[in-house]
């Protein structure tokens, strides 16, 4: 649980708000950096990309990823296969960033809903993170019978050790959707500093150094 935790609620926003697009690309040599540039300009990359990144499909997909991976059969077969432990890893992470991307909003996104409607965006995420959790939480039964066998370190009944799961994505999980909520709504409705200190971010400097 801790890792999917990392991989959906830490990794990519931290990695959003480090604006890491400008340096990647700075990074690489002229001629590669011309050849991607020509790349992410035909129409149909534009198009995809536009696709991908927009709010509804970026949330769409982090929800699907969410809930399917955590599927009894699926979530079993992540457990049992190397293969499919990754795959589930590596959706958690790339929707995650999808997830992210409107929220941060780092260089070079730009913002396709007005800033207010990334806090019912992020409400309604975390609510169903809650429903996830106390599912967990409080059923009488385990879920996923490749725990019921799995050794513990603790004198843990598998129930338990599952309730302890449901827990801990319940609390961390809820802080990580709720606590940039807030930083939203004080952004919006506070003074207009916030709206001058928003210019100079890092990622909007490095947006403007390019």
């Amino acid at each position: 649980m801790g890792q999917h935790l990392l991989l959906m609620l830490v990794a990519p926003p931290l990695l959003w708000l480090g604006a890491p697009v400008a340096p990647l690309l700075l990074g690489l040599p002229r001629r590669l950096r011309r050849a991607v540039a020509a790349g992410l300009a035909l129409a149909p990359v534009r198009k995809l990309a536009e696709s991908v990144r927009h709010p509804i499909v970026a949330w769409v997909s982090f929800s699907l990823a969410f809930w399917i991976w955590h599927v009894p059969a699926l979530y079993d077969l992540a457990l049992h296969s190397e293969a499919w432990h990754h795959a589930e890893h590596a959706c958690f992470f790339i929707t995650a960033l999808l997830f992210w991307r409107p929220v941060i909003l780092a260089w070079p996104a730009r913002s396709v809903w007005p800033r207010w409607a990334m806090i019912p965006y992020l409400v309604l995420a975390e609510a169903q993170n809650t429903a996830l959790a106390a599912i967990l939480t409080f059923s009488d039964r385990v879920i996923y019978p490749a725990y019921a066998a799995a050794p513990r370190l603790a004198d843990l009944s598998a129930l338990e050790d599952q309730a302890i799961a449901g827990v801990l994505m319940w609390v961390p999980g809820s802080i990580a959707f709720v606590l940039p909520a807030i930083v939203l709504i004080v952004h919006i409705l506070g003074p207009a500093r916030y709206a001058r200190a928003d210019q100079d971010h890092p990622a909007r400097i490095a947006g403007g150094r390019t």
